[in-house]
């Protein structure tokens, strides 16, 4: 699972996104950019791009805010294996 979240980080960052943070829960996939208003579009394909397409399921693309934090966005799908 490591290589799928390192393979993610590259994949956002080649496409201009900086990457807080990539991380897994279960079979959660969770990939939070250090940037608001991105394209939502162009974020949900990235994960189809970078991992088998049948293996995406559910993507979502959100923004968040935590204590006081700037607004991110935030990618979020299920991988099934």
């Amino acid at each position: 699972m490591s290589d799928v979240k390192s393979d993610l980080r590259d994949a956002f960052e080649a496409h201009g996104h900086d990457v807080a943070s990539v991380s897994e829960n279960r079979d959660r996939i969770r990939v939070e950019l250090i940037e608001a208003g991105a394209n939502a579009a162009e974020l949900r394909t990235i994960p189809f791009d970078t991992v088998e397409e049948d293996a995406v399921v559910g993507v979502d693309v959100s923004t968040e805010t935590s204590d006081g934090q700037d607004v991110r966005m935030v990618v979020s799908f299920r991988l099934r294996a």
